[in-house]
């Protein structure tokens, strides 16, 4: 049960992760008015803040929670579903700069946790992951329905990730007290 938690959890994890990588430059320019120069290096700075966000998401999840990754990635996620909200409402082009950094910093704390989860919980062949076509999903959406829909989308997989890593939460208790007993 847990484990698919985690499975279906790392599909929405990766749509927003997916969502706004591959959108990001599109819509910096298309909607926000960035020139090519400041959308390539917000663009950048989402990545580069990875670096951090994904060390710190690990030392919080091993030393603030003892090892309990639902929780962190839940928490992880709740701050990622308010940062994509207000990157997407802003009209202000340094606060949805800002925002990118702070999503690039959140979002690959999630992903490197639910990997980790998997191979601490499932036997070695049965622990991969995969993206799939989650960014192209995101393309269609908002090429058919417009930015507001393909926001409406990620929003609605954030809110759905922060679900399942909360299930998964309750469960890991459940199976950590399981394994104790």
């Amino acid at each position: 049960k847990l484990l698919w938690y985690i499975a279906i959890a790392n599909v929405f994890v990766y749509l927003i992760r997916y969502g706004v990588l591959d959108w990001a430059p599109t819509y910096l320019k298309e909607v926000r008015h960035f020139g090519i120069d400041k959308s390539s290096i917000t663009y950048a700075l989402y990545e580069i803040a990875a670096i951090p966000g994904t060390l710190f998401c690990g030392w919080v999840s091993d030393k603030v929670f003892q090892g309990k990754r639902g929780l962190t990635g839940f928490i992880f996620m709740v701050a990622v579903t308010v940062a994509l909200y207000v990157y997407w409402q802003t009209t202000s082009q340094d606060l949805a700069m800002a925002m990118m950094v702070v999503l690039g910093f959140l979002i690959y704390g999630p992903v490197m946790l639910i990997g980790l989860h998997a191979l601490e919980l499932a036997p070695k062949k049965a622990a991969g992951t995969a993206a799939g076509f989650t960014g192209l999903f995101i393309g269609w959406t908002v090429q058919n329905n417009g930015w507001d829909s393909g926001f409406h989308v990620m929003l609605g997989g954030s809110a759905l990730a922060c679900v399942l890593l909360f299930l998964t939460m309750i469960q890991e208790a459940k199976h950590k007290e399981a394994m104790e007993s």
